[in-house]
């Protein structure tokens, strides 16, 4: 990841509230911002995960986000090649 892009990815995120500054720390000429998650867990669209996501066969707890969020994600993709064939 390029130093522009990870500037823009914490930049968003700190504009959505997503991190807060909670230190600075100076070496030399450079000065490092230590910035901390607002929440405790977040929840991510299984379209964010594409091919990454779990398999349901593969997780054991049924019951678990991981394999909701895979059952979610055969779904999905299920219901898109129905769309594009």
């Amino acid at each position: 990841m390029t130093d522009a892009r990870r500037q823009l990815v914490v930049a968003t995120r700190n504009e959505h509230k997503l991190v807060e500054l909670v230190g600075r720390r100076r070496r030399g000429n450079c000065t490092a911002r230590i910035l901390r998650a607002t929440a405790r867990a977040y929840v991510i669209s299984p379209a964010a995960l594409g091919g990454v996501g779990a398999d349901p066969a593969s997780v054991k707890d049924r019951f678990s986000a991981a394999y909701l969020l895979a059952v979610e994600r055969v779904a999905s993709a299920t219901a898109l090649r129905g769309l594009y064939p």
